[in-house]
């Protein structure tokens, strides 16, 4: 890795917040090409440009602002940081290890293309910091044949996708090893995606004409869904779960089996949020910081 440069993390806010405009660059010839951005609260989507922009991909970020969560990554895939000595931190939603200095590290597998990195700390109090990063990769093991495009749903059948993007259709080709995912961190699949959804699709040309395409990732940006690790207070409790007051993404509707949550308790939960209906299903974890 000694012919791997990292250019540092740039534009970091330390306190609260989240960070803007970080970038990381590989540039020696036969290396990998690494850039990795972050994401602001108040970013808005912007489909009419008829690009999918990583940075208006994101639900509305949370954050206590007290744990001092910082975070860089390098071109191996390596995300490192540092929080609160007392801090647990999940990447990917993998809980990793915090030393006696708060530093912490975790190596990813990146994808040819857009990686998204959603790093989220708490302490005991249930205090919590997150951050979200779009990580783009290239291996350079890609060829001229690369194909990356974006744009509007038209039709859809069992073997095949058909996109829009300024006035051009491109067939949108998929097989078994095909990936698919949605706006945010998360597997998805092709049953989700819907005519008039607008999806970003990286894969290999199929033609001379640039016509087709066989896709190896497919995202839906519309699918409004995260699996990912969630805080807020308890508001009410009943069968089925119980409802939290979250502190950006107003109440959530928790559907649980088996829980002991109280009213008025800080909790954690780990599970799959759906922003267009409010709710938190799949629940793998739930973390009373009351207990």
């Amino acid at each position: 890795m000694k012919d791997i440069v990292i250019i540092v993390l740039l534009g970091i806010i330390v306190v609260g917040g989240v960070f803007e405009g970080l970038k990381f660059y590989k540039k020696q010839a036969g290396t990998a090409a690494f850039s990795a951005s972050s994401v602001s609260n108040d970013a808005v989507a912007n489909k009419d440009s008829g690009e999918s922009d990583p940075a208006a991909r994101f639900p509305d970020i949370e954050t206590s602002g007290k744990l001092n969560l910082l975070v860089e990554a390098s071109g191996s895939g390596i995300i490192k940081g540092v929080a609160t000595s007392s801090a647990e931190v999940f990447v990917n939603n993998i809980n990793t290890k915090v030393d006696a200095d708060g530093k912490f590290s975790a190596a990813l597998d990146l994808n040819d293309g857009e990686n998204i990195v959603d790093v989220v700390a708490n302490d005991k109090a249930g205090n919590f910091d997150e951050k979200t990063l779009t990580v783009n990769f290239d291996s350079g093991l890609a060829d001229k044949n690369m194909a990356s495009v974006s744009g509007i749903v038209n039709s859809k059948t069992a073997t095949q996708i058909v996109i829009g993007k300024d006035g051009k259709n491109y067939n949108v080709l998929f097989d078994k090893n095909t990936k698919f995912g949605r706006r945010f961190v998360g597997v998805s699949s092709f049953d989700e995606i819907k005519v008039g959804d607008f999806i970003s699709v990286i894969g290999k040309w199929a033609d001379l004409g640039n016509a087709g395409i066989n896709a190896s990732i497919i995202r839906d940006v519309d699918i409004l869904k995260k699996l990912g690790i969630f805080f807020g207070t308890i508001n009410s409790v009943n069968e089925n779960g119980f409802v939290m007051k979250t502190l950006t993404r107003g109440d959530i509707k928790v559907i649980v089996a088996k829980n002991e949550a109280k009213v008025n308790e800080r909790v954690r939960v780990a599970g799959l949020w759906d922003k267009v209906t409010s709710t938190i299903n799949e629940v793998s974890d739930v973390k009373d910081f009351g207990i």
